[in-house]
């Protein structure tokens, strides 16, 4: 039986969680990684298929092309991830 990719555009967040669930089991991945990751994902599936990965526009920054939605699920994990390291640390 023959596989076949949703005609629908998704989020592109549900394609970000699962570049994390994948390269988070055994990498260290960085926002950057993420960014760029749903980006080449986006652009294979046009080039192979013809049809969007993802359903919002990406967008032009300095360093790269970037998903706002993605920067900011990324941004938001980072600094829950920082918080929980800080409230482990012994401060007495």
């Amino acid at each position: 039986m023959e596989r076949t990719m949703s005609t629908r555009p998704t989020s592109p967040r549900p394609v970000a969680e699962q570049i994390l669930w994948l390269r988070g089991r055994e990498i260290e991945t960085t926002p950057m990684h993420v960014l760029k990751l749903v980006y080449l994902c986006h652009g294979w599936c046009l080039g192979f298929t013809g049809e969007a990965l993802i359903n919002e526009p990406v967008e032009a920054w300095t360093y790269g092309p970037v998903v706002p939605t993605v920067y900011h699920l990324v941004l938001a994990r980072e600094v829950s991830l920082f918080l929980a390291k800080l409230g482990s640390l012994a401060l007495w």
